[in-house]
């Protein structure tokens, strides 16, 4: 079976958890991060398996990390519910104190800083949390959503400030509640939603993809969230793996298995909705002198981790179409006059109405302009001990703030929890 090195990088001992020497392979038609330990034991984690993808995505690489745009509080050890799966060990973790919220509030400016654990409604200071971070930053709320039925409860935390909502949402069928979730959950879900909607509140639905549980959930999902763009931001679908509690049976999906089950599911081409991820790398290195590239790397360039695209949906026929379906690259690439063609694809795909939109979202802008013709999709694959390239690593703007102002890239302090758990069960 031939062997091929793509690159040599670094990664973590599944044994120590130090940082270790690794080489990112091409073997059997895939790509996987192989790496040997401390005992000299050889490890071999699956990344991708479209090579043309991978390559895609490394394109562009960093020398250090970026800059954060997203800072993760733990705020909370408690939870009102025992998920089967869940990104939480075991450990009982010791939650950020108010007093120690309000340094990084005063020390931090203009992020999103989310608040998150193993569920911060329960949460008693969370309002005045909410109000203190808010003088500087941008609080976004991390969670399950079961008390945000309560309309009081959610009108206080948009009066303390609270902008942004990450909900968790596996699905419209109580069966993968029970699987994913330990109970059923969809009504609650559902009346929660329509609370932060009367209250007004920016919300991303995040969903947990178990393979074989909750696949075919997508396209009604993605209905639910077009009818509701007046409160729904986006759709962020994150795939389950090997991290947190019951390690044990999690097959993940990898980025590409998630992009085909859209394509399938909203029955539009797999090579369309990859096309706009190139599109938004020509637009960055065409159009800096708008906004400099430095400032949007961290939102629309290649990470392998994560993948976002943009979905139409027509109002008369429910016929799905992509952003990429749309845009000619082809053209573009060719051409002399680049800077024009990015422009002119733009606004053909999104029309003027909808570029607003987009440059007032990312500029963060407090500007309303109506509903949004179309949705955005944020995939994303959590690398776990065996396949995480910590080169490819440093793309990362979500960090997850530790103690004393150290931080660490999001799913390199989800893995090194994991050890923690793993050294207190074996002893």
């Amino acid at each position: 079976m031939e062997r091929n090195v793509i690159r040599k990088t670094t990664s973590i001992s599944p044994e120590t958890f130090n940082e270790i020497d690794a080489e990112v392979i091409y073997e059997d038609g895939k790509v996987y991060l192989e790496k040997k330990a401390e005992s000299g034991t050889v490890y071999k984690g699956l990344i991708e398996k479209d090579l043309k993808y991978y390559q895609m995505q490394t394109a562009y690489q960093v020398k250090e990390q970026v800059r954060t745009r997203h800072l993760q509080l733990y705020v909370s050890s408690k939870c009102n519910l025992n998920c089967p799966l869940c990104y939480e060990n075991e450990l009982d973790k010791e939650e950020l104190s108010f007093e120690e919220i309000e340094h990084i509030a005063r020390e931090s400016r203009n992020k999103h800083v989310v608040l998150m654990g193993r569920e911060p409604t329960l949460r008693k200071d969370l309002i005045e949390i909410i109000r203190v971070l808010a003088k500087q930053n941008r609080p976004v709320l991390l969670t399950n959503g079961l008390k945000l039925t309560d309309y009081d409860y959610t009108s206080k935390l948009k009066e303390a400030g609270l902008e942004q909502i990450i909900f968790s949402f596996n699905g419209f069928d109580d069966e993968v509640y029970r699987v994913i979730n330990g109970k059923p959950l969809l009504d609650t879900k559902l009346k929660a939603l329509e609370t932060i909607k009367k209250v007004g509140i920016r919300t991303i639905i995040s969903i947990t993809l178990a393979k074989g549980v909750n696949d075919k959930e997508l396209r009604e999902v993605c209905d639910y969230c077009i009818a509701n763009r007046s409160f729904i931001l986006q759709l962020r679908v994150r795939t389950a793996t090997q991290m947190g509690r019951h390690l044990e049976n999690v097959e993940s999906h990898c980025m590409t298995d998630m992009i085909r089950l859209f394509a399938d599911q909203l029955n539009v081409a797999y090579e369309d909705i990859l096309k706009e991820q190139a599109f938004w790398s020509a637009f960055v290195d065409e159009l800096d002198f708008i906004v400099p590239s430095n400032a949007l790397s961290s939102l629309l360039k290649n990470r392998v981790c994560s993948f976002t695209f943009t979905v139409f949906k027509d109002r008369k026929d429910g016929r799905y179409t992509t952003f990429g379906s749309r845009i000619n690259m082809e053209a573009i690439s060719s051409s002399k006059f680049k800077k024009a063609l990015v422009v002119y694809n733009l606004i053909k795909a999104l029309g003027v109405r909808g570029v607003t939109q987009n440059f007032i979202r990312m500029l963060q802008l407090p500007i309303k302009l109506g509903e949004p013709n179309h949705l955005m999709i944020f995939v994303r694959y959590w690398p776990n001990i065996y396949n995480i390239d910590l080169e490819e690593n440093k793309k990362c703007p979500s960090m997850y703030y530790i103690r004393n102002g150290e931080h660490l890239p999001f799913c390199y302090a989800n893995i090194l929890d994991t050890f923690k758990q793993q050294e207190r069960l074996t002893g």
